[in-house]
């Protein structure tokens, strides 16, 4: 089986994602800077929709970068 990932450069592009039931076992990596608390609450997100997992180029604890 190929690994998919399918590459998110907004909240709302991965939200569009999840909601359309694209995510069934995909990774996702998501382009855009992410703070902790959206991580921990998108990768939930994600298992509930069935994806594999979850990445960021840049992630960051609340507030700080």
């Amino acid at each position: 089986m190929e690994r998919i990932t399918l590459i998110c450069n907004s909240m709302q592009s991965f939200m569009d994602l999840c909601e359309n039931d694209l995510v069934t076992s995909c990774f996702v990596h998501c382009t855009f800077i992410v703070e902790l608390s959206d991580f921990k609450w998108m990768e939930r997100r994600l298992k509930d929709k069935s994806g594999n997992g979850l990445s960021v180029t840049k992630l960051v604890k609340d507030g700080y970068y």
